[in-house]
This record gives C-alpha cells, sequence and structure tokens, in this order.
C-alpha cells in the first residue's frame, strides 16, 4: 500500500464520518474549524508573543490539557450536577422542552435534543 492510498483512505473516511453527522453537528464542526482558522490568521497578523510559532513547544501540552482534559471535565460537571440541579430546582422537564418521549423523571441532561 502506498502513502496515496492511505490519505485516499483517511479522506474517504473523514468524509464518510463528516457525511453521517447531523446538519446541526457538521455547522458546529464546519464553524469550529472556521474559527480556528481565523484566530491562526489573527494571531500571525498581530501576535501576542512576536516571532512565536503556532505549533511551538509545549503546544500540544496546552491542548491536551487546557481544551481536552478540561472540556471533558467542566463537560462532567455541567452536565453531572448543574443541569440535574436546575431541573431539580426548577423541574423545567416538566414542560417537555426538548422531549415529548421521556418520562417527567428523566433528567433534562438525559433527554435527547
Amino acid at each position: 500500500m502506498n502513502k496515496a492510498d492511505i490519505f485516499e483512505d483517511v479522506k474517504n473516511e473523514v468524509m464518510d464520518y463528516f457525511t453521517s453527522l447531523s446538519a446541526p453537528e457538521q455547522y458546529t464542526i464546519g464553524l469550529i474549524i472556521i474559527t480556528a482558522i481565523f484566530f491562526v490568521i489573527l494571531e500571525r497578523l498581530s501576535p501576542y508573543t512576536k516571532c512565536q510559532r503556532i505549533l511551538r513547544d509545549g503546544f500540544f501540552d496546552d491542548f491536551i490539557f487546557y481544551n481536552i482534559a478540561q472540556t471533558y471535565i467542566l463537560g462532567l460537571l455541567i452536565l453531572g450536577y448543574m443541569i440535574i440541579f436546575a431541573d431539580k430546582s426548577t423541574d423545567f422537564s416538566r414542560l417537555h422542552l426538548f422531549s415529548e418521549t421521556l418520562s417527567h423523571a428523566d433528567p433534562l441532561c438525559f433527554q435527547k435534543f
């Protein structure tokens, strides 16, 4: 298998995954990619630290710890505690704003959006 076949397989897998997403998921991923490109261009035009490369030493540590780990922990905190607490306090799930098929006892975070 040559490199062109590997890149073609990766491209096909990415496109298959992207087309399997719902429209809001596709828009969200597209918006995230466009925003990332915008911030890279903005950082190049007016850098916070002169002569600093985008893929500098420590970039991947920052990416892993500040983006992935922090997002995961905050996601657990928000979905696991805050939304359930807010729903128990206000009982908004009785309004069935996000789902009409779940029972009244199901927390808001378990309803399908």
